[in-house]
């Protein structure tokens, strides 16, 4: 009986780890909806400005 239970013990602590890591799973889903927000990078289309680069050659001047 004590054996039967020993292992049942291990397998409950093992449930806590893989809960663990299914949630480390929903977690990164929650961050990637965040991710979504962090798209501000389209906001680096207008760091684009590079084009303004392309008026630097006023150097052919």
């Amino acid at each position: 009986m004590t054996q039967t239970y020993y292992h049942t013990n291990i397998q409950y602590v093992f449930d806590p780890i893989e809960t663990l890591r299914s949630l480390k799973t929903p977690q990164s889903l929650c961050t990637s909806p965040v991710n979504p927000v962090n798209p501000v990078n389209p906001v680096n289309p207008v760091n684009p400005v590079n084009p303004v680069n392309p008026v630097n050659p006023v150097n052919p001047v």
